[in-house]
């Protein structure tokens, strides 16, 4: 498992950790990789978006450090100290900014809830959360990068597991320990490509199922992915065509940019929630219609990803209690096993 280097973000890549002063008007700097001019810019900026930050965190603004450079786009969020008490709150905002950027940044929860641990008295920052935000652009874009130099096709996998919503145990043998990224790079994969956050409610678990549904016709058993020397083995090379053609694009992409893949992840989310919803409006009629049954059978076996619409909605019409929905649903997904 070929891994990217760690130690260093890429020349455009730079963050900034400032502390919120205590009349929520002004930023002190903690440490930033930003050379002096540039840090002021962002931290008068950043002065001038406090009052959303504190009522909104987790944004993306686009702002000009310098005359000479082009645009920058910067997430901003606002962190607690772990080590506050009751009567003293303390507030930290950091900023990860990049200049290359031509879409908008993504917010990095699992990175940003680790909250820094400061000494409020010598506001010294532990070695390891200065390694957190010294390699963010490393650890929290260019996974997507790994999986595909790793998997090449075989991305296919990791595309149909996110979509499926299947988990992945990377299993690495003794002699391979320096892949240990590699299951933390999938956990992420599989967090970006996922469409829960999309089509379900907070309030709605997505696993729900009634007692006498037959779930093995909508889900698929955990996935097991042995690392060695050697290789890679996953306990199932199962997909459908759809993700399989997203691979080959992702694959064939020239730029390799982290942002470009991002991007085509994406649209792959964009476009099995456009499916869904198409084949919803045909079931709808399909109630009443054998032609729009049909309808909805030929929609499925042209699109290339009907396992996955089919799952999604039989939940969703499950939580809704839509029995006719419901009822549509395992018709189409029988004759569409059987063709």
């Amino acid at each position: 498992y070929k891994q990217l280097p760690s130690s260093k973000m890429t020349t455009s890549a730079s963050y900034a950790l400032y502390i919120l002063e205590e009349d929520n008007s002004s930023l002190n700097r903690l440490q930033t990789s930003l050379d002096e001019t540039s840090e002021l810019q962002l931290r008068q900026y950043v002065e001038r978006q406090l009052k959303r930050l504190l009522s909104q965190s987790g944004f993306v603004i686009t702002t000009q450090l310098s005359q000479s450079s082009p645009a920058s786009m910067c997430y901003l969020s606002t962190l607690d100290n772990q080590q506050d008490t009751e009567t003293c709150k303390q507030k930290f905002i950091v900023c990860f900014v990049d200049n290359d950027v031509e879409k908008h940044l993504d917010s990095y929860p699992f990175l940003l809830n680790l909250s820094p641990t400061i000494n409020t008295e010598t506001l010294t920052l532990p070695k390891d959360t200065t390694t957190i935000l010294e390699s963010w652009y490393t650890e929290c874009v260019q996974y997507i990068n790994r999986c595909l130099e790793t998997f090449g096709h075989d991305l296919a996998i990791l595309i149909y597991a996110a979509l499926f919503n299947t988990s992945i145990k990377v299993i690495v043998s003794a002699e391979s320990k320096e892949n240990s990224q590699l299951s933390t790079d999938i956990e992420r994969f599989l967090m970006a490509g996922s469409i829960t956050r999309l089509i379900y409610t907070d309030n709605v678990q997505e696993t729900t199922m009634k007692e006498n549904t037959p779930t093995e016709l909508f889900d698929r058993k955990d996935l097991e992915l042995r690392i060695h020397e050697s290789g890679y083995e996953f306990s199932s090379k199962a997909v459908n065509a759809a993700c399989t053609k997203w691979a080959e694009i992702m694959v064939k992409d020239d730029s390799s940019s982290s942002f470009s893949l991002r991007q085509l992840l994406e649209d792959i989310k964009l476009k099995t929630v456009q499916e869904m919803n198409v084949l919803k409006r045909i079931i709808t009629q399909a109630h009443r219609s054998y032609y729009d049954l049909f309808r909805a059978y030929i929609f499925l076996a042209k699109c290339g990803n009907a396992d996955v619409i089919l799952k999604h909605l039989y939940h969703g019409a499950t939580n809704d209690n839509d029995n006719n929905t419901e009822d549509v649903i395992m018709i189409l997904n029988e004759i569409y096993m059987n063709n």
